[in-house]
Order: C-alpha cells, then sequence, then structure tokens
C-alpha cells in the first residue's frame, strides 16, 4: 500500500538515507510513538505544498495497516500512526516527482470533500 508523509527536504534528505527515526507525543494524556501517514498527498495547503512529498510503499497486507489507521470523521482521508520499525523495514521510501501524480491525488481529495 502507498501512504504519504511530507517534510522539509533536509528531513527527506536524512529520511531517504538513514529512515524515519522514531517519535513520540502525548494526546489526551496518551504517549503516541510511530510516523503520522496519510492516503492521500495532502497537496491541499500552500505551506505543505513547499515541502518535499515522500511515497512510503509498504509491504504488508491491508487488513494488517487497519490496526494502524486513526479514524476521524470530519476528514476525507485516512490517517496511519505506523510504527518506525516495520516502516523501515517493510517499506520502500522516495520522493514523489511526477506532477501528474501530485494533480491526480489532489482532485481525489476533492472529489472526497
Amino acid at each position: 500500500m502507498r501512504l504519504y508523509f511530507r517534510t522539509t527536504s533536509n528531513a527527506a534528505d536524512i529520511i531517504l538515507r538513514e529512515g524515519f527515526k522514531n517519535c513520540s507525543e502525548n494526546i489526551n494524556l496518551m504517549e503516541l510513538a510511530g510516523i503520522w501517514l496519510h492516503d492521500i498527498m495532502l497537496n491541499f495547503n500552500e505551506n505543505l505544498s513547499k515541502k518535499v512529498l515522500l511515497a512510503v510503499d509498504l509491504d504488508i497486507a491491508d487488513d494488517e495497516l487497519t490496526g494502524y489507521v486513526v479514524k476521524d470523521d470530519d476528514i476525507p482521508y485516512a490517517e496511519y500512526l505506523v510504527p518506525v520499525d516495520i516502516i523501515n523495514k517493510k517499506g520502500i521510501i522516495q520522493v514523489v516527482r511526477d506532477k501528474a501524480e501530485k494533480e491526480l491525488a489532489y482532485l481525489d481529495y476533492l472529489d472526497n470533500l
């Protein structure tokens, strides 16, 4: 399954060279660890569009990935909090450079609004 991660150019260089690093955050008194990935290319915000878009192709079954989905009925796309070990061991990470692919993903997002 292909998921997406947007970051700065410097961070993208490090990720491509060394893989993702574990990070955690506290939300509602719960500590969450992993990397936030999305099933669309969040490309609708001008500030986001100036960053590098990484595609993460995960070699795992969709039903295995459902354990990492974070549902929010207020957004028309899926967010996944995937453990770093899974991404680095079972993922192929690359920069999305294809403008047509980015534009198509944006139109898909608009269709889901």
